[in-house]
């Protein structure tokens, strides 16, 4: 096998094909892999057959479907690259390898964005260990990144009980590195279903028709209200438990999950031990597909943003407590606030105002696709305005605030959710607040108002989205209530 995959590699190298030579350095390493131990060769062939990768993606920035498809077709070389590296216990540059093939398209578009150069001059971001530990610092993060490594499939999309594999690193504040592999195997076995099987069940569990639901929400009947899904117990058992000793003891310290794959539906604050403990009352957390887009929205954060604060309020006329929202928001900043309600809300109207605005607040319906990410959508009084649109926009917002259902799903790929919080990161915000599900009328205006009362005390939207979960929770103990919404990009 590994005679025949070295001549393979210099049939591609004579070829000058570039794209047959880097699936021949692929595929010598994982001959080198599976056939023997020689790991070092195989980290060998894989790191070379990346650097051929990332050098046919120059020049794709400003392409982003072609640059995702690309990727999409190179993502497993990158998780190969993770699993011999820990086979060799070489962990840091595991995750290097993880992160180096995690939101690349969306991370070399954001470098593209904050770039002087010219897209002549324009080069693959560089991943290093040092650098992960140096953001973690800077910010004073726990940093927990998952890896999910999926095995052999039944079809396309199911993988096989106990094929896949399932890795996380934690960076502490201080820069240290550790790492744990799940035992994702036996979990899967207990559950008799696969992870993407169970946190599939979740999201149907939670979710509704895609629209935000006015109250009460009819389709539930009162024993599915009253029903906490015991996966979100089996899930903590999973992806929490055994990294529990790794996490703040304080509950406001800063911890940054980094899902990957479908982990990117999985809601963790509502995650329980079995106590019934809800992972948000005892951390303060936030999202981001990647590590190194921590770096890029922080210097999105820093840079010059708009005077505005525009608020939207039910611009299709059948949210009741949205307009009430949007109306309570605008009262509560302190400069005052651009408010567009109902009819006043079409496209025309907000495209004419979102662009100089510093925070953006839009509490109205919301839409995804899962097989065309860019088709997600906000909805205004006259049509909707989708993600390719807002890639098109150049914001100047620190915050926007997307109080609508199902706004931070979209198409899973291997770059990433692509849907409507990476359009408007890549427009120009440096964070977003989106939902997991169709979530409900009367408490989703309650939490956002709590959100902005919070935010003008104490300025971290981490904490400020908690504590509003965390009032939330006292009168509608439900997470379908509360915790549908995370904040993804920058805490400040």
């Amino acid at each position: 096998m590994i005679d025949g995959a070295k001549n393979q590699v210099e049939v591609a190298r004579l070829s000058g094909d570039p794209l047959a030579y880097a699936r021949a350095l692929h595929d010598l390493g994982i001959s080198y892999y599976k056939y023997s131990s020689e790991y070092n060769q195989a980290e060998r062939a894989l790191a070379a057959a990346i650097a051929i990768w990332e050098k046919l993606r120059v020049g794709l920035e400003n392409r982003e479907s072609y640059r995702i498809s690309l990727f999409e077709t190179q993502n497993i070389t990158y998780q190969s690259l993770q699993q011999v590296r820990i086979a060799m216990q070489k962990y840091p540059e595991a995750l290097e390898a993880a992160e180096q093939g995690r939101a690349r398209a969306f991370v070399a578009l954001l470098s593209s964005k904050l770039s002087s150069d010219r897209p002549q001059k324009y080069t693959e971001p560089s991943v290093k260990v040092q650098q992960l530990q140096q953001i973690a610092q800077q910010q004073n993060l726990t940093i927990v990144s998952y890896s999910l490594i999926k095995g052999s499939s039944i079809g396309d999309t199911q993988p096989l009980l106990g094929s896949s594999e399932l890795y996380v690193w934690i960076i502490s504040p201080k820069g240290k590195i550790n790492f744990r592999k799940l035992d994702l195997d036996r979990w899967e076995y207990d559950q008799g279903q696969s992870l993407l099987a169970v946190i599939g069940g979740l999201q149907e569990f939670f979710s509704k028709p895609n629209t935000r639901t006015p109250n009460p929400a009819p389709s539930l009947s009162a024993e599915q209200l009253d029903d906490i899904p015991d996966e979100l117990k089996s899930l903590y058992s999973l992806l929490i438990q055994p990294i529990e000793d790794l996490l703040p003891k304080d509950s406001q310290a800063k911890v940054v999950f980094v899902p990957h794959d479908a982990l990117a539906l999985v809601p963790f604050a509502a995650l329980r031990e079995k106590s019934g403990k809800y992972l948000i009352e005892k951390h303060t957390i936030s999202y981001v597909p990647s590590i190194q887009v921590l770096e890029y929205t922080e210097r999105l954060r820093r840079l010059p943003k708009g005077k505005n604060v525009l608020v939207v309020g039910n611009p299709t006329g059948d949210l009741t407590q949205a307009e009430q929202e949007a109306k309570d928001i605008s009262q509560l900043q302190k400069t005052k606030a651009l408010l567009v309600l109902g009819k006043q809300a079409t496209k025309q109207a907000i495209l004419a105002l979102i662009s100089e605005a510093k925070i953006i607040h839009l509490a109205t319906h919301g839409t995804f696709d899962p097989e065309n990410g860019l088709n997600s959508a906000i909805t205004f009084a006259d049509g909707k305005i989708t993600a390719a649109d807002i890639l098109q926009l150049n914001l100047k917002a620190n915050l926007v605030v997307l109080s609508a259902c199902s706004t931070a799903k979209g198409k899973i790929t291997g770059d990433g959710v692509i849907g409507l919080s990476r359009a408007f990161i890549l427009a120009g915000t440096s964070s977003i607040v989106v939902s997991l599900w169709d979530v409900p009328d009367n408490e989703t205006g309650k939490l956002m108002t709590d959100f902005y009362q919070n935010m003008e005390r104490n300025g971290d939207r981490a904490q400020a989205l908690r504590q509003a979960m965390l009032t939330t929770m006292e009168d509608s103990s439900h997470p379908r209530k509360w915790a549908a919404f995370t904040l993804i990009g920058a805490r400040n």
